[in-house]
């Protein structure tokens, strides 16, 4: 909740904000925290609610199977001084009406990763699709708020619960979801993140669907642009995701992305769409292909592993030869392109090469206490932005196979996969890819120490002394409850309310509520004046009125019993008693208002 203080450039939140839960209607169900700032600059200031369901209740219906809804309200306090240092305090209620639901089934429930997803301003994140020179930055976060809110709207419709994991793997009960979903990851991975990922897909039964993206140094490097802002030449920071983090992540699982940059349509089979078969190729923008992927076991768990394969371009070494070819970084002004959108070549020939793109594992025993895997080497189709085809019903058959009992894989999908195994299945071609040792993403970095940059061991992974100390794990505390019976301090609240952009009336108590939506009086002469100046508007109406009419009767009379010299005499009628008179009344207003 954004707080607009009106009384003064700073204010205060003086004491911490209470809950007043409705005893009548569900109110004692509701936990409730708060984060907010306690000094109000300038002029503004947040109030953070956090909403939790009591699940501890002396009561015949649990929270668990409880469906309903929960009222109460949240109570605070600014303070501020006038420009004299006479203090000023403004009372806030903030009605809270929340819909409880029984807790959805496991396999329902699906976690979305925000916490390792970065974004602009915090640092040059680049585009996710490489062909789109123009818009250089990747600025809209993926978020199921912001460019995403479109697939959360699809999983939704679906029957999907979505949650928003922004704290590390090491906060979140798997016994709890069916589904993490990884998407376009930006940030490093804790090694106790790594540790926790693993033992609750092996042991708890967490199903993983990761969407990644391209990664390549050369790229990267080719990517820089002087930005006339900042004068200052921008690299970015990373690739469209961290494949080496991600791949450091999936390394229990022998899982690996390449540094090889693909584009072009990847055709998964018929899908149905009205009952109708028709092809439906998925847009690969700017993604990457699968290194290594397991064919059978993982760790002790037996499995079966499978691929699907699309013939691609190249579209790194288009980038890179572009910039190699004129001498200079690919963007040398912002916004400005060595080659246009439209100049790229995305159609395949049979002269490109065929890689995998989607890797999927299941295990063999049915039912099994390991979850399901599940990569796609691109994350562009996922987004709202500039989407002329999104790949949402590819989710929707990957989440089938996550959470079905056998890993059931749509026909039209499960007609093109191939095994692992196959001995031309995987791309090793490409190359693993690494570190640049130029990054600054430890200045943006929730995990890494932002004190100096690290190099990248020859296993692949970051030093020790690299990492920060684990954070821990956000817990909502209990803010101070003033149970209310079933009445609420104002009954309108749930109306459309207006904005109060003027201080409260001081020493004012004999107005009504109303005035407080007037600007800030602070003397009853000011109060006098203010009346006096609606008598005087009550008067100018009944002046308008006869004026017009005085006015219309001369205008008829002159028109048709004077009409030669009635011409004359009306201009000057009407210069003389309604121009100059309506000249004079505008400048006494507005000496008035003044």
């Amino acid at each position: 909740v954004t707080i607009l203080n009106s009384m003064a450039v700073i204010g205060h939140i003086i004491d911490p904000p209470i809950f007043h839960p409705l005893v009548n209607r569900n109110g004692k169900r509701l936990r409730v925290g708060f984060t907010y700032s306690q000094r109000l600059w300038p002029w503004t200031g947040y109030l953070a609610v956090h909403l939790q369901v009591e699940s501890e209740l002396d009561d015949p219906v649990s929270s668990v199977r409880f469906s309903g809804i929960a009222e109460g309200y949240v109570t605070l306090t600014v303070v501020s001084s006038d420009k004299l240092g006479v203090p000023l305090q403004t009372h806030l209620n903030l009605p809270i009406r929340v819909q409880i639901i029984p807790t959805p089934n496991r396999s329902r429930r699906v976690l979305y990763d925000q916490f390792h997803s970065i974004r602009y301003p915090s640092g040059y994140i680049p585009q996710d699709d490489l062909t789109r020179k123009r818009e250089p930055l990747d600025w809209l976060g993926d978020h199921i708020h912001t460019n995403m809110r479109d697939l959360y709207m699809h999983m939704r419709r679906a029957n999907y619960y979505v949650e928003i994991l922004t704290s590390p793997f090491t906060c979140f009960d798997a016994s709890n979801y069916g589904t993490l979903l990884l998407v376009d990851t930006e940030e490093e991975f804790f090694p106790a993140e790594i540790e926790k990922l693993f033992v609750d897909v092996t042991t708890f039964g967490l199903s993983l669907l990761v969407f990644a993206e391209w990664y390549n140094t050369s790229v990267i490097e080719a990517l820089r642009f002087f930005d006339t802002n900042t004068r200052q030449v921008w690299t970015p920071e990373t690739g469209g995701s961290n494949l080496p983090a991600l791949n450091n992540l999936l390394r229990p699982f022998d899982i690996e992305f390449g540094d090889t940059v693909y584009a072009g349509d990847v055709h998964i089979g018929r899908r149905v769409a009205l009952h109708l078969f028709h092809f439906a190729p998925v847009r690969y923008t700017s993604g990457s292909s699968l290194k290594r992927f397991p064919d059978n076991n993982i760790s002790f768990i037996s499995g079966r592993g499978s691929v699907l394969r699309a013939n691609l371009v190249n579209l790194g070494d288009q980038l890179i030869r572009t910039t190699v070819g004129s001498g200079h970084p690919s963007s040398v002004i912002a916004g400005s392109a060595s080659k246009e959108d439209n100049d790229w070549r995305l159609v395949a020939s049979d002269t490109d090469p065929v890689v995998p793109v989607l890797g999927l594992w299941t295990p063999l025993k049915s039912p099994s206490p390991c979850g399901r895997l599940a990569v796609f080497g691109d994350t562009d189709c996922l987004s709202s932005t500039h989407l002329n085809q999104n790949c949402f019903w590819l989710v929707d058959a990957l989440l089938q196979f996550a959470i079905s009992p056998y890993g059931r894989v749509p026909r039209p999908l499960a007609e093109q996969i191939v095994s692992a195994s196959d001995s031309n299945s995987l791309d090793l071609i490409t190359k693993s890819p690494v570190r640049t040792a130029t990054s600054a993403l430890h200045r943006l970095s929730n995990v890494i120490r932002s004190d100096r940059s690290f190099v990248q061991l020859s296993n692949g992974n970051l030093p020790a002394e690299a990492y920060r100390t684990l954070p821990l794990c956000p817990t909502v505390v209990r803010a101070s409850y003033s149970p209310e019976e079933n009445v609420y301090p104002n009954d309108s609240w749930y109306r459309p309310q207006p904005l109060l952009l003027h201080s409260p009336i001081r020493d004012s108590p004999t107005l009504s509520p109303d005035t407080c939506h007037s600007p800030m009086l602070s003397s009853p002469r000011m109060i006098s004046d203010i009346r006096s100046l609606d008598t005087v508007s009550s008067l100018l109406d009944s002046f308008v009125v006869v004026y017009v009419g005085v006015m219309m009767c001369l205008l008829l009379l002159f028109r048709y019993v004077f009409p030669r010299t009635g011409v004359m005499f009306v201009r000057s009628i009407v210069h003389l008693l309604l121009t100059r008179p309506f000249a004079y009344w505008r400048h006494f207003i507005r000496e008035r208002e003044i």
